[in-house]
């Protein structure tokens, strides 16, 4: 692939993409949702707990958690810290490399403080890849970008002193530099089809880098010859077959568009699934790959390719080296996320936040939902998704279920965090999954904020928790929203009709707690990620005194 095409490939196939995955995520939130809707004949078997009982001779008691340990607190951030700080050095030397290529290339002296100068105006993308790292909330965002302006400031002020540069003059060189590689990047990470805008936006790339490929192949005097001769063996000539040879150009140049997306498709499932590759990483790589395109000088290109390879390198073995993994994969915790479906876009900021953190803690379990089927997508569902076979990922029956389970991943990928799985199920089939992943999961958080009596799926969920789920894993989330009223009233109806054989009937002193969640910022978000890790090692008190 020539330079050219390589910047056309990348300032088209962005842009497009956005229009692509807009689309592509309306066809898809609306499979999902026709799916969640359909009744299957051969549902999971009914495994609800055994017979009814006497109630337990215990109260239970309904409690919130007490505050965690500070050095649980400080913890929560330590994997996003150290993801961090490994990007921002192998950023740097990224900056360097491109910096050291223009230098080359224009003959600038090599000195050091030609590197401090001119390095900041490449090391943008961090702010970006920071901020997919490491902040919950817009006001996060907008702080690391006044770092990467404070820090950007000194070395300006030392270029311009002395000199008859302006400030709009910088300005314009940084957006020359930096402005059009972020609107690209801006583009796929918007937030509405974040999870698969990375996706789209190599299957696009490719698309048009075959169209134009193909297009420049074709040009050859040989070629154009051939295909004329051919529209003539078909008794197409003068004008028809001018026109037959346009549409045998166009038909060639669509089938190696098609065969290299399939290829890209293939790559980056085969990747993904044997833990090459994470969600996070495909985004942070895309960030990289378009700015490493359009940082290089047009007079090398590859320069661009070779920094980002650079930069690729640092960072995996940074985070191999700093990140925990291997033989305590096997003891984090497995957690049951459930929530209330009508919280829809609220449902989807504290999933963002909360994962953002867990992540690196233990891995998540989550029933699809319409709420976060877009946020929770991973790679190798959109990708079924685009071969049309969207069916094959939800559950329909025990075999089903059991081949979910066993495809799911409890190691970490390479950045350092767990996967997320999501079981999708018809309307028929939730009911059992949810039995089954309760009973199988070490932890479970509910989301309950803004739940009230018409949310009869919340209501079953409640008492199946109470029946098959030890108290001490289990954790209530509630704001202002909720019916606390209600909710203590289906929890002690529900503790009075667990089964005989539920866990829960020889605890001595039954509690359920509850974390109230004030605001989505990084201090509650920490706090609740800690919360649950005291609560799986056993390190919280039972209730708040």
């Amino acid at each position: 692939m020539g330079p050219i095409l390589l910047i056309v490939a990348v300032q088209i196939g962005a842009p497009s993409a956005l229009v692509v995955a807009l689309a592509l995520r309306w066809i898809y939130l609306r499979g999902v949702r026709r799916s969640m809707l359909r009744s299957v004949a051969a549902a999971p078997a009914d495994e609800a707990s055994s017979g009814a009982a006497e109630p337990p001779e215990q109260p239970l008691a309904i409690a919130p958690a007490s505050a965690p340990p500070r050095a649980a607190v400080r913890s929560a951030w330590r994997g996003p810290w150290i993801a961090v700080a490994v990007h921002v050095c192998a950023g740097i030397a990224y900056a360097i490399s491109v910096t050291l290529a223009w230098a080359q290339l224009t003959g600038v002296d090599y000195s050091w403080y030609a590197v401090v100068l001119f390095s900041p105006f490449y090391a943008w993308p961090l702010v970006i890849v920071v901020s997919l790292i490491a902040t919950v909330t817009w006001r996060a965002t907008a702080l690391v970008v006044l770092i990467y302006v404070a820090l950007f400031i000194p070395p300006v002020a030392w270029m311009m002193e002395g000199t008859t540069v302006t400030v709009a003059q910088l300005g314009l060189n940084w957006w020359n530099i930096n402005g059009i590689g972020t609107l690209l990047v801006l583009a796929f990470l918007a937030r509405p089809i974040r999870a698969m805008g990375p996706i789209v936006v190599a299957l696009v790339m490719a698309a048009v880098a075959g169209v134009f490929e193909t297009a420049d192949v074709l040009s050859n005097e040989d070629v154009l010859i051939w295909v004329a001769n051919a529209a003539s063996s078909i008794g197409l000539g003068g004008s028809a077959g001018g026109l037959a040879a346009a549409v045998i150009l166009f038909a060639l140049a669509a089938v190696v568009a098609a065969l290299l997306s399939y290829l890209v498709l293939r790559l980056i499932g085969r990747l993904y699934r044997g833990q090459w590759i994470s969600d996070q990483s495909i985004q942070i790589d895309a960030v990289w790959l378009v700015f490493a395109i359009v940082h290089a000088p047009s007079e090398a290109p590859f320069a661009g390719l070779v920094a980002f390879l650079v930069y690729e390198a640092l960072a995996r073995v940074g985070l191999r080296l700093f990140l925990p993994r291997g033989k305590a994969d096997s003891q984090a915790p497995r957690l049951l996320l459930l929530r209330v479906f009508a919280l829809g876009s609220r449902s989807e900021s504290l999933f963002r936040s909360f994962s953002l953190l867990w992540r690196y803690t233990g891995s998540m379990r989550m029933i699809a939902g319409p709420d976060l089927a877009n946020a929770t997508v991973e790679p190798h569902e959109f990708l079924d998704f685009l071969a049309g076979r969207l069916q094959r990922r939800f559950i329909t029956g025990p075999a089903v279920l059991d081949q979910r389970l066993a495809e799911t991943q409890l190691r970490r990928d390479p950045d350092g965090r767990f996967r997320v799985s999501t079981f999708f199920c018809h309307a028929d089939t939730w009911q059992s999954v949810l039995r089954r992943l309760a009973r199988e999961s070490d932890l479970v958080l509910m989301d309950l904020r803004g739940f009230t009596s018409t949310n009869q799926g919340c209501i079953f969920e409640l008492n199946e928790l109470l029946d098959a789920v030890r108290l001490r894993h289990l954790l209530l989330l509630v704001d202002n929203t909720t019916d606390e009223a209600f909710l203590t009233e289906v929890l002690q109806q529900g503790w009075h009709r667990i089964s005989a054989g539920s866990p829960n009937r020889a605890d001595a002193a039954p509690h359920v707690r509850f974390y109230r969640l004030a605001g989505s910022g990084a201090t509650a978000i920490g706090t609740l990620v800690a919360t649950l890790a005291s609560v799986h090692s056993g390190k919280l008190a039972p209730v708040a005194t």
